[in-house]
């Protein structure tokens, strides 16, 4: 895994976490806005962290309505698109409380930092902008 790979399962990881938690605030900490996000089904603009907070209000309840108590992405490829774009494919981990695991995999672009800004740099410790 290169430390660009390392950089993004790190996100990952911290996303699903805030997935799972409810964490409206860091969940809509890992995006940079304005945003697009894309899907099979479209695409939607986003102009301002308060709409990622609406869009994923009551999502950690509904997964546990359905039994599923975590999320863990297991990062399958990434490929830099460009100096500040990486497509990423990664396969999201929906696990139930005897650990079981309901897999999706779901494609994600999303800009990432190059030109000399650490992973770790507290200025962008919250997405990948």
């Amino acid at each position: 895994m290169n430390p660009t790979d390392e950089h993004v399962r790190r996100f990952l990881v911290r996303y699903g976490e805030a997935l799972a938690a409810g964490d409206l605030k860091t969940i809509s900490g890992c995006y940079a806005v304005p945003a697009l996000v894309l899907s099979d089904a479209g695409s939607v603009p986003i102009a301002a962290r308060q709409e990622i907070e609406a869009a994923f209000d009551g999502a950690a309840e509904r997964y546990r309505a359905q039994g599923l108590v975590d999320i863990r992405p297991i990062l399958v490829t990434s490929e830099a698109l460009s100096e500040r774009l990486l497509s990423v494919d990664v396969r999201w981990e929906y696990l139930d409380e005897q650990g079981r695991s309901a897999a999706k995999r779901l494609p994600l672009r999303a800009p990432t930092r190059r030109r000399g800004v650490s992973p770790d740099s507290s200025r962008h410790s919250d997405s990948l902008e």
